[in-house]
Parts: structure tokens; C-alpha cells; sequence
């Protein structure tokens, strides 16, 4: 066998795409002596899988591995028992954390925005020599984003002042109906 086909057939192996004979084929070289250095690496692994084939397992062993139950963990888990309950908190303390870093990091990133918006946004100053219309252009472009912005907390405001009242006027009305 070719240096090259070895080759194929390590990176098959490794893929785990090769066949029992590929398989054969790979042990004799590796446990042979004519191993090429470039492939040295791979021997002691060969070697260890031949020792292996080799060990067997006394009776005592053989009876004591046939003797024992087999696991009924799953069934425990699915009847509720056991581990699951540790394993339901598990879940519910992942998908809390994950919440609460989703949250602080949308909020970070709002922050981000709003810091490249006033960055974009800042205006600059002109003197005589540059253009009188660009730059009133510039102030008014500006001034329309306050008034935005304010207008956008006014409306917040106007909201939350009807909540208010809403909220009074119950109260008010309660009192009257305990008078």
C-alpha cells in the first residue's frame, strides 16, 4: 500500500467513514514496524486499540455487568420523580437569565443608538465664507428633531397625565360613595 492511500484512508478513518477491511487494513500497518515518520503520531493509537482487543473480562466481572439492573432513570424522570424536579429549575433559571441579558443588552444597545443619533446630529458652526443657505438648512434640520423629540415627550406626558386623572376621579368618586 502507497503512502498516499494510507493517507486516504487515516482521514476516512478519522471522518469515520471507512469499512471494517480499511479498518483491518490501517491496525496491520500501524502495529507493523515500516510505519513512515510523517505517521508515527498515529501508531501509539493502533497499538492501544490491539491491547485492547486482547484484555477479557474474568467470570466474576462478566456475572456481577449481567447481573445488574438495567437504569430506569428516563422512566423516573418522565413520572416527575427523581432528578427532573432539579432539572425543571435548572431550565427555569436558564431562560431567566437569558430574559434578563436580553433585556440589559436591547437596552444598551438603544443607548448606543441614541448617543450615534446625537453624535449625527450636532450642529456645526459656520462663518461668513461658507454657504449662509446650508447652513440655516443644518439649523433647521436640527431644530425639527427637538421639536420631535419634545413632542414625542409632551405626547408621553399628555398620556400619562389622563392615566392620572383617570386614577383620581376613581378615587374621588369612591370617597363621595363612603361619605
Amino acid at each position: 500500500m502507497t503512502l498516499a492511500e494510507i493517507k486516504i484512508l487515516v482521514e476516512k478513518y478519522f471522518e469515520g467513514e471507512t469499512s471494517l477491511q480499511e479498518e483491518a487494513l490501517l491496525s496491520d500497518y500501524f502495529n507493523g514496524v515500516d510505519v513512515v515518520a510523517e505517521l508515527k503520531q498515529y501508531q501509539p493509537l493502533f497499538q492501544f486499540f490491539k491491547g485492547e482487543k486482547t484484555v477479557v473480562l474474568s467470570e466474576k466481572a462478566t456475572e456481577k455487568i449481567l447481573a445488574t439492573p438495567k437504569p430506569t432513570r428516563h422512566l423516573n424522570i418522565l413520572r416527575g420523580g427523581g432528578r427532573s424536579k432539579g432539572l425543571w429549575w435548572r431550565a427555569a433559571a436558564a431562560v431567566l437569565i437569558i430574559g434578563v441579558s436580553s433585556y440589559f443588552i436591547a437596552n444598551r444597545f438603544e443607548g448606543f443608538k441614541t448617543k450615534r443619533l446625537a453624535e449625527n446630529s450636532r450642529i456645526k458652526v459656520y462663518d461668513e465664507t461658507d454657504d449662509a443657505q446650508k447652513a440655516y438648512d443644518e439649523v433647521q434640520a436640527a431644530l425639527k428633531l427637538v421639536s420631535k423629540k419634545m413632542k414625542k415627550g409632551t405626547d408621553e406626558t399628555t398620556q400619562s397625565m389622563k392615566k392620572v386623572k383617570h386614577v383620581t376621579d376613581e378615587v374621588n368618586n369612591i370617597i363621595q360613595i363612603s361619605n
